[in-house]
């Protein structure tokens, strides 16, 4: 099956649920979330060249985040999608955490505006693909420099000041050292990519900078992934487990509707991958 038809596949099942229905709605909200989740996962990936395993753990607005900087190389992003990215990030986590029901208004603007988002961003992304080929050097030095500033972001809102023990190996008692290296490289790293407009302003100790951040950057993504292949959850050092789950269906039958599939911590947040099977 294609990629275009396995988004429809998860639009029909939307289309099939009964607004009207309490229980229906919120699932209704799930193959909204997958369909937006899903194209921006695709399009990073195969367009972007942003490796799988960035995007693969990341929440729909931090996965979105990564994949804009990389598109807004070649124009404007319409603010309409980030707001449609926020709006589905917020339900996401009042639907989990707060038990709330999505509104009836919110889950069908999202609808109306699925397909032209997929057509949107698979375009946008196709042009990408094309002229990135023909970056300059200091385009692809600010490039970089923006993915690993956004790395560091993403390190600095995860753990805040609570780095996780497999961040810093045997030197335990470096935790606060750690974060403020990576913040004031973070700082740094920011100011040189956004100001410097030619080559010839970039200096060594521009380049040093970027270096060490990416080296620090690589390092914990070294670690993590030593935790993750003896299946240790890198933040709270719990199992790594898979589990599936059914859900939806309706009397007499109880065929689901969707099947839910994660790896991730026994006990903690933390997930390898989440993925849902839908049943129209």
């Amino acid at each position: 099956m294609s990629f275009e038809e396995r988004m429809q596949e998860i639009l029909a099942s939307y289309d099939a649920q009964d607004l009207t229905n309490q229980y229906q709605k919120r699932m209704a909200f799930y193959p909204l979330h997958d369909y937006f989740h899903r194209h921006i996962l695709e399009i990073g990936v195969r367009y972007c060249g942003i490796p799988n395993v960035a995007l693969k753990s990341c929440s729909i607005k931090v996965r979105w985040e990564h994949v804009k900087s990389v598109l807004s190389e070649i124009g404007t992003i319409p603010r309409k999608w980030d707001q449609a990215i926020s709006t589905l990030h917020n339900l996401r986590n009042k639907l989990v955490h707060e038990d709330v029901v999505p509104p009836l208004r919110a889950l069908e603007d999202i609808r109306s505006n699925a397909e032209e988002f997929s057509e949107w961003i698979i375009e946008h992304a196709g042009t990408y693909f094309v002229q990135s080929s023909g970056f300059t050097f200091i385009q692809r030095f600010k490039k970089l420099t923006r993915w690993y500033v956004r790395k560091g972001d993403s390190i600095l809102r995860d753990y805040g000041k609570t780095v996780p023990d497999y961040a810093i190996g045997d030197l335990r008692w470096k935790k606060e050292f750690f974060f403020m290296k990576i913040k004031g490289l973070r700082a740094s790293a920011d100011i040189v990519g956004k100001s410097i407009t030619n080559v010839a302003e970039i200096t060594s100790s521009n380049l040093d900078g970027l270096i060490s951040l990416i080296t620090e950057i690589e390092r914990l993504d070294a670690r993590e992934s030593v935790y993750l292949e003896f299946k240790v959850c890198p933040i709270c050092s719990s199992k790594i487990i898979s589990s599936q789950h059914a859900s939806g269906g309706s009397s007499p039958d109880h065929v689901p509707t969707e099947i839910h599939y994660r790896i991730g911590c026994e006990k903690c947040d933390f997930e390898v991958m989440h993925e849902t099977e839908w049943f129209a």
